[in-house]
Parts: C-alpha cells; structure tokens; sequence
C-alpha cells in the first residue's frame, strides 16, 4: 500500500508539474502572434484508478472567430488597398473648388470664353482664352498619364503579391506534410499555429475557405472553388505582368487579346486557372487590385476622355449646309475652312437626315479601315 500510494503521488506530481509547465508557456506566449493556448487533459491509470496521467495536449481556439477573422482580414485588404488608390486619384483632380483642381480650371476656361464672347476685340481676352486652354490641356493629360502610372504600380504590386502568395501555399502544403508525420502533442500544435499563421496571411492578399481533414491536413478552395491546397500538394501562381500599361492596355480572357497581366494557378497535374478572370477572386488586395486596374481606373481614364472629347467637340464642331440633288446630297467639309487638315480616326460627322417627315441624325465615325455603306432604313 504505501508503495501504491507513493506511486500514485509522484505521477500526480507529475502531471500536476506539465500542466504548471503548460501554463507557464501559455502566460509568457500571451503576446505572441499567431500562438493559440493549449489545454491538457487527465486520465485516470494504475489499479482501480487510483492514479492519474498526463492525456492530450490540445490548442484551445474558437474556430468560429477564426474564420470570421479571416474573411474580416481579406475585406479589411481589399477596403484599404482601393481607398489608398481612390485617395491618390483624388489628389489628381485637386480639391475640389479650388482655382488648381480640375473643376476649377473648366469654370476658369468657361470664364474666358465668355469674357471673349463679350469682347471679341480684346487682344487680353483673347490671351486669357489661349492660357487657360493650354493650362487646362495639360492638366487633362497629366491627369491621364498619372492615371496610367497608377495601373502600372498596381501591375507591379500584383507580380509581387502574387509571388507572395504562392510562396504562402507551399508553406502550408510543406507544414500539412510535417503534421501527418508528427505525433508529439506540443510539436504537433506549434505546427498548426504556424500553419494557421500563414492562412490568416494569406486570406490578406485573397479569399480563401479552409477544411480540416481527418489526418490533421488543411485544404485550401478560394470562395469561387478553386483548390490551392490539397494535403502536401499546393498550386502555384504565376503572374505574367506587363512593364508599362497604357489606356488601350485591357483584360481579355483570350491571351492573345490581352494586354495585361493575369494570375495562373497551375495545379500539381499541370492543369491551369485564370484567377485574373471576373469574379474568381471576390476579395483581398489580389481582387482589390484586379479590379482596380481593370474597372475603377479606366473608367476614370474614360471620364478625362469624355472631359476633352466634348470640350474638343464643343470648341471645333462646323455646321456645313449640304446641296440636295434628286436622290443625292453633297456636303463640302473643306471649303471656307481655313487651316482645316481633313477628318482624323475617331473624328465624327453628325447629318440630320429627314425621311417621310421623320428627322434622324446620322452619325458616321472615320474609321482607320473600310466601311460599309449607309443603310438608309
């Protein structure tokens, strides 16, 4: 008896010494980002149970809140990463109401135009009109070009977060192989803390859904359903950018019409997946900057576009009458025209047109190639 009861004393003690240990390393890793506490549980050992022994060690987490963490990781990435563009694309247009921003030189253009129109005569106002046309010129083009500066810093940030992101897959498939094969119960949960780590990172540059499998191993879909990772095989991104974007530089899902990087995951078979495509990635910088580079800044591109088209066309457009002859007309578009070079590519001719009493325009656009006739009906 006295034995048996020594006995179950020391393994109490012991037991009672791993878990002060256990409590200890959860104490001084409270700060340590990316460790989860551990638990230990107890099992009863020895004759008629009479004693006790150190059971599991397990990583006590909610993993509820860690999934909400995730997805609050890749939307907090993809919020910031457009705000920082939209606040850079601010500061091009200036602030508004100022005689520097945008805004401002359109009213003061607008103004010396109309000062011209009261006094055709004043050498001055006409100066002023000239000025403010050149200033507001320049503006519009140095607006474009840094437009186009941007898509092409986000071309680069994407070549760079792509690598980044590949590299974060390969470690979690390196780490879902070292799990399977690990039976001790501490190096089994730094293991999982490490691994999750580099999931909460990766959910920053994209939207990733995560499965436990039954030997421990992490797979990894993104929300659109493409596998990334699979027990120790991952896919790898590759990401084909260009050096220098222009306003003509577009996605197409035809290579051969692109003219702009895409994202590839290519699969441990060898099979390939466009991530670049609309909607495979609904979140995280990665989406964030997709769609940065292929919606938000062309539309801005093509808002300075309509801005000097319809001030070009306000400022040049000619009112030509036509001569009707039987069932033709003729329209002379140079005559009396001093200084007039001919129509360029893009350039339009608007013709009202009157058919059984119902007035139409017809609008022709020059056009680098041939055209077809004019379909009267």
């Amino acid at each position: 008896m006295p034995l048996n009861a020594l006995q179950t004393a020391t393994a109490g003690l012991k037991a009672t010494q791993t878990a002060i240990g256990l409590v200890s390393q959860n104490v001084a890793n409270a700060g340590t980002a990316g460790y989860v506490k551990r638990t230990i549980s107890t099992i009863s050992s020895g004759p008629g149970n009479s004693g006790v022994s150190v059971g599991t060690i397990t990583r006590s987490f909610d993993a509820a809140a860690l999934k909400q963490l995730r997805l609050e990781t890749a939307g907090s990435a993809y919020t910031s990463t457009k705000a920082d563009i939209a606040g850079q694309v601010d500061s091009l247009f200036g602030t508004p109401g100022s005689t520097t921003a945008l805004d401002g030189l359109v009213n003061g253009f607008t103004g010396s135009l109309q000062n011209l129109a009261a006094n055709p005569t004043s050498a001055a106002a006409r100066s002023t009109v000239l000025s403010t046309a050149s200033n507001l010129a320049n503006t519009i083009n140095g607006i474009a070009n840094s437009v186009q500066a941007l898509r092409t810093g986000i071309e680069s940030s994407l070549g760079s977060q792509t690598a980044s992101a590949s590299s974060l897959l390969g470690g979690i498939a390196a780490l879902n192989v070292k799990i399977q094969s690990t039976t001790d119960d501490l190096t089994l949960a730094d293991l999982k803390d490490q691994r999750d780590q580099k999931v909460t990172e990766l959910s920053g540059y994209l939207d990733v859904q995560t499965t436990e499998q039954r030997d421990g191993t992490l797979s990894i879909t993104t929300s659109s359903g493409v596998n990334l990772v699979t027990g120790g095989t991952a896919a790898t991104l590759g990401f084909d950018g260009r050096t220098t974007l222009g306003a003509n530089s577009t996605y197409s899902t035809d290579p051969d019409q692109r003219s702009v990087g895409t994202i590839t995951a290519t699969t441990p078979g060898g099979g390939k997946i466009d991530l670049g495509a609309p909607g495979v990635l609904r979140s995280g910088s990665l989406a964030a900057n997709l769609e940065l580079r292929d919606t938000t800044l062309p539309q801005v591109q093509r808002q300075l576009d309509d801005l000097a088209g319809g001030m070009a066309s306000a400022l040049t457009d000619k009112t030509a009458i036509g001569t009707v002859s039987g069932n033709s007309a003729t329209v002379d578009l140079v005559s009396g025209q001093s200084g007039m070079v001919g129509l360029q590519v893009g350039n339009t001719i608007t013709l009202p047109v009157t058919i059984n009493g119902t007035m139409r325009n017809i609008i022709l656009i020059a056009s680098k190639g041939d055209t077809a006739p004019v379909d009267p009906s």
